[in-house]
């Protein structure tokens, strides 16, 4: 009886022992699979990690533009031949250029007033001047500032010899005080073309000497010049 208890016993234990060991075993596994994932997470995280510098300032790099960057001028650049072929058009610029020309070289003596009223030594009076007047000794060059047709040469009794150009869209110039005239009716001028020199006999305007009496119309009005030549 005492023999088959023994070995009951030894059997009970011999099952505890087994069934420790196979308890001891699972838990390394369990930790083994542990410490390999903890690693495995570990090495992911420092890949991607961010540098402490960058992800204390909270900024991200910077994409600003430098200030140093040149700024160019893209019509320049596109236009073939650059600079070259700007000096060699003079001031036609491909025959219709878009830089601004005045009639005459000379100082303007009196501008465009519009509906103002200004003083006329000639008539001793005052009027609106819806011109601008350039004062060019006799002789003096005058150019046309747009492209277009000659559609008037002939005297006005005010401003003397007068040349006027149509240049399409309801938009004429018109040159007075004219000495010798080099277009006739119906001629085609490019821009910058000559077409006549300034004179001296302009009976409204006498007193202010050799000048350019250039005035500028759309749909018939008179308009300020300096739309056209500024």
């Amino acid at each position: 009886m005492n023999n088959q208890n023994e070995k009951n016993g030894r059997s009970v234990r011999s099952s505890a022992v087994r069934k420790l060991i196979i308890g001891l075993i699972v838990l390394c596994l369990i930790g083994g699979l542990t410490i390999y994932a903890v690693n495995r997470a570990l090495e992911n995280a420092a890949v991607i990690e961010v540098p402490q510098d960058d992800a204390d300032s909270g900024s991200g790099p910077d994409m600003s533009v430098s200030a140093e960057i040149p700024i160019t001028d893209s019509l320049e650049n596109d236009t073939p031949g650059g600079d070259d072929s700007a000096g060699e058009s003079g001031s036609t610029e491909g025959e219709e250029g878009t830089a601004p020309l005045m009639p005459v070289q000379g100082d303007i003596i009196k501008s465009y007033s519009g509906d103002n009223l200004v003083y006329s030594a000639t008539l001793d009076q005052y009027l609106c001047h819806k011109a601008i007047d350039i004062a060019a000794p006799a002789g003096s060059q005058v150019i046309t500032v747009l492209s277009g047709t000659v559609t008037f040469v002939g005297e006005d009794d005010r401003y003397g010899s007068c040349v006027t150009i149509a240049h399409g869209d309801g938009l004429e110039s018109r040159y007075c005080c004219l000495g010798e005239i080099s277009v006739a009716e119906g001629d085609v001028v490019t821009k910058g073309d000559p077409i006549a020199v300034v004179g001296e006999d302009a009976l409204f305007e006498q007193a202010d000497g050799p000048h350019l009496h250039f005035e500028v119309l759309r749909d018939g009005e008179l308009i300020n010049p300096d739309e056209i030549t500024q």
